[in-house]
C-alpha cells in the first residue's frame, strides 16, 4: 500500500500541515516503535505520557523507515515526510486503512465503566460462545482470538495494536475530573448513531446517577438494568455466598433463574450487563443460563486460592479507592470472621489516592497491612508513608483495626496467612492477574496467586 493511499484516510478527520517527497512510496509496515522498524515501515512519532517518539525519529531512520509521519516539525529528512495537528489519531486511522478497517468486518461489543469491565467482557465472551460465534476479547488480562491466548502488553492496547488484534480477529474467524471522564465516556453512546452497521443497542446501568444521563442523550434503542431502579433487566431475589451467586433475571423476554459462580453484589449488576447483551444478539434464556454457569472464575477478580486452608483467600485487582471500597464492602456481605486486607499502591504513578486506599482498607477491614505493590522508580517506604496519612486518619475512628507495614510484599502475604484464623477472609488486593512487580526499571516474577498458596502450603495454615 502506498503512503498517498495510507493518507487518504486521514481526509476530514486529521489535517495534514505539510508533505514533501514521493507519498506514492509503497509501506509495508507501520509503527509508532523506532525498535520494531524494519525495511518499508512508515514511522508514525508520537508524543507520549512517558517519552516523546520524535526522539527516536534517527533511531527509526537507522532501521530503515522509508517514510515518516510526525507532530512536530522536522529538520533535514531525506524521505518521504507528512506532518500533522494530531499523530496520535492518525496512527489509529492510518492503521484502521492499512488493516482493511478490520471493525468494519466484525460485530463489536464495548464495554466501559469504572469497574467490572473485565469480569463482564469474559461473562459475554462465554454467552456469545454459547450461540456459536467465534469470539475474540481485547482486556486487561489478555488477547483472546478464538482459542488462542496471548498476554496484554497494556491496560488498554494502543490505536495500532488495537488494529492489529482486529484485524486478526477477522483473518481468525492522564488525570481528569469525574464530570470530563463522564464525557468522554459519553461519546461512545451519543456517537452510535450512523455507520454502515445496523441493530444497535446500549445496554446502561441506571443505578447509577451517571447511567441515568446517558439514557437521556443515547440517540439508539436503550435496554436498563438495575438492582433498586425500575429498569428493564432487574436481578430478584438475590442470594449472595463465597460459594456463588443467584437471582432470577427479569428481562425483556421473560424471568429466568440464574446461578453463578462469581462473588459479590457488583457481579450481580456485570452479569445483568452481559445478560442484555446476549438476549440481543438473540440468545435464549437456556444458552445464558448454561453460559454463566460455565465462568468459574476471572482472573485476577475476587480470584480464589484454595490450598485447604479453613480460610478464605482472595486476590483482586483492585488497585483505586474506588475498586477497593467495592472489594470491601462485598467482603462485609459475605463474611463469617474478620477481614484481612493486605494492599499497597504503585509508584510513579496518581499519589492523591493514596491516602484515600488507606482510609478505606481500614474502614472495611479487621486488619490492614500496608505492603509494596509496583514501587517502580520510587522509594517503597515513601509510598507507604503517604498511604499512611489516610490509615492513621480512619484509626482515630476505628481505634480496635489492627495494622502493620510490611515493605516486602512476599512477607506481607506470609504475614496475613500466619494471622488468618477459620472463618477469616483474607483479601490481596492491588495486583490480581499480574504475574510480575516493577522495581525500579525491572519487571520481576511474582503473582499474589502463587505465593499465597505458597504461605498456606508452607506456614501448615490447613483443615
Amino acid at each position: 500500500m502506498t503512503l498517498a493511499t495510507l493518507l487518504q484516510s486521514l481526509e476530514g478527520r486529521v489535517k495534514i500541515l505539510d508533505r514533501h517527497g514521493n507519498l506514492d512510496v509503497s509501506v509495508n509496515a507501520i509503527t509508532d516503535d523506532s525498535r520494531t522498524v524494519s525495511a518499508h515501515s512508515l514511522f508514525v512519532a508520537v508524543k507520549g505520557e512517558q517519552v516523546d517518539g520524535h526522539e527516536f525519529i534517527p533511531a527509526a531512520m537507522r532501521g530503515g523507515m522509508v517514510a515518516l509521519l510526525s507532530q512536530q516539525p522536522v529538520r533535514e529528512v531525506s524521505l518521504p515526510f507528512v506532518r500533522v495537528d494530531d499523530s496520535r489519531k492518525a496512527l489509529g486511522l492510518l492503521g484502521g486503512r492499512f488493516y482493511g478497517d478490520p471493525s468494519s468486518k466484525i460485530r463489536m461489543i464495548g464495554v466501559t465503566g469504572t469497574n467490572g469491565k473485565t469480569t463482564t467482557t469474559y461473562i459475554c465472551k462465554a454467552l456469545m460462545e454459547a450461540l456459536g460465534h467465534p469470539v475474540g476479547l481485547i482486556g486487561t488480562v489478555a488477547y483472546q482470538i478464538g482459542e488462542r491466548t496471548m498476554p496484554a502488553t497494556h491496560t488498554t492496547p494502543g490505536s495500532l495494536e488495537l488494529q492489529q488484534l482486529l484485524a486478526k480477529m477477522v483473518t481468525g474467524g492522564c488525570n481528569k475530573t469525574m464530570e470530563e471522564y463522564f464525557q468522554a465516556k459519553l461519546r461512545l453512546f451519543t456517537e452510535l448513531k450512523g455507520g454502515l452497521k445496523a441493530n444497535k443497542r446500549a445496554i446502561v446501568n441506571i443505578d447509577d446517577p451517571y447511567g441515568t444521563r446517558i439514557v437521556e442523550r443515547c440517540p439508539v434503542p436503550v435496554w436498563t438494568y438495575a438492582l433498586n431502579a425500575k429498569a428493564d433487566l432487574r436481578a430478584e431475589a438475590v442470594r449472595l455466598s463465597l460459594q456463588g451467586t443467584t437471582f432470577t433475571a427479569a428481562t425483556p423476554v421473560g424471568s429466568f433463574p440464574i446461578e453463578s459462580h462469581l462473588v459479590g453484589e457488583h457481579n450481580v449488576y456485570n452479569l445483568l450487563a452481559a445478560i442484555g447483551v446476549a438476549l440481543h444478539e438473540g440468545a435464549t434464556p437456556s444458552q445464558i443460563r448454561e453460559a454463566v454457569a460455565s465462568v468459574t472464575n476471572v482472573p485476577g477478580r475476587f480470584e480464589r486460592v484454595i490450598a485447604g486452608q479453613p480460610f478464605t483467600v482472595a486476590v483482586d485487582y483492585a488497585h483505586t479507592e474506588d475498586a477497593l471500597v467495592r472489594l470491601l464492602t462485598a467482603a462485609q456481605v459475605l463474611k463469617t470472621g474478620r477481614i484481612i486486607t493486605v494492599f499497597g499502591c504503585g509508584g510513579d504513578r496518581d499519589r492523591g489516592k493514596r491516602p484515600k486506599m488507606g482510609e478505606a482498607a481500614v474502614r472495611y477491614s479487621d486488619v490492614v497491612i500496608l505492603t509494596s505493590d509496583n514501587p517502580r522508580t520510587e522509594d517503597p517506604l515513601s509510598i507507604l508513608e503517604q498511604v499512611e496519612i489516610g490509615v492513621n486518619e480512619a484509626l482515630r475512628l476505628r481505634p480496635h483495626v489492627q495494622y502493620r507495614k510490611v515493605s516486602d510484599r512476599r512477607d506481607a502475604i506470609e504475614e496475613a496467612v500466619r494471622e488468618a484464623q477459620s472463618g477469616d477472609m483474607v483479601l490481596i488486593a492491588g495486583k490480581g492477574h499480574e504475574d510480575y512487580q516493577i522495581i525500579g526499571t525491572k519487571k520481576v516474577h511474582f503473582d499474589d496467586r502463587e505465593v499465597a498458596r505458597d504461605a498456606i502450603e508452607r506456614l501448615g495454615a490447613r483443615i
